[in-house]
C-alpha cells in the first residue's frame, strides 16, 4: 500500500521526465550501489513514472482546512525528516500526527523490526483506513529498544 501511494504521487509528478535511456543510466548507477532489498524498491517506484501518463497538476500553495487526514511521523526518518511532518500537520489544520519514535521511513508492517514499538501505530492506521476514524491528535509509538543506529562511539574510536 506504501509503494502504491509513493507511485501515485511521484508518477504523477516525474511522469514524462525522464528518456529510457536516462532512466536505464540512473537504474544502471544505483544497481551497482545497492543490493536485491533497495534495488527492488527503485524500480518499483521508478517504473510508475513510465506507466502514469497523466499530466503533473501543481499542488495547492497555503494551509488546507477542512481535510481530515492522518499525518505520520517518523522520528529517525532518513527521506523525510520529522520537521517536514510537523510542517505537513501544520498546513492541515484539521488533521491530526500520530508519532512512530523508531528508524525508517515508512509506517509498515515490513518495518516492524523487533523492539521497534510500531504496533500502536500500526493499530491506528489500519483502525483509520477502515473506519475514517483519527487517533488523538499527537499519539506517540514508543521504541520498546534502543534504536538501532550502529555502533557509533566504535565508529569515531577507529576513525
Amino acid at each position: 500500500q506504501v509503494l502504491a501511494n509513493e507511485a501515485t504521487v511521484l508518477g504523477q509528478d516525474l511522469f514524462g521526465r525522464f528518456t529510457v535511456n536516462q532512466a536505464m543510466d540512473i537504474w544502471t548507477g544505483y544497481r551497482q550501489k545497492w543490493d536485491e532489498m533497495a534495488i527492488s524498491a527503485f524500480l518499483g517506484i521508478f517504473s510508475s513514472f513510465f506507466a502514469w501518463q497523466l499530466d503533473a497538476v501543481p499542488v495547492q500553495v497555503g494551509y488546507r482546512a477542512g481535510l481530515k487526514a492522518l499525518v505520520v511521523g517518523n522520528l529517525y526518518d532518513p527521506a523525510c525528516s520529522y520537521t517536514w511532518s510537523n510542517h505537513m500537520r501544520e498546513s492541515l489544520p484539521d488533521s491530526v500526527m500520530i508519532v512512530w519514535q523508531g528508524v525508517g521511513h515508512c509506517l509498515s508492517q515490513g518495518g516492524d523490526y523487533p523492539g521497534s514499538g510500531m504496533k500502536p501505530c500500526l493499530d491506528r492506521l489500519a483502525r483509520y483506513w477502515r473506519t475514517g476514524e483519527l487517533p488523538v491528535d499527537g499519539f506517540t509509538c514508543r521504541v520498546e529498544k534502543p534504536v538501532p543506529l550502529g555502533n557509533w562511539s566504535l565508529e569515531m574510536q577507529t576513525s
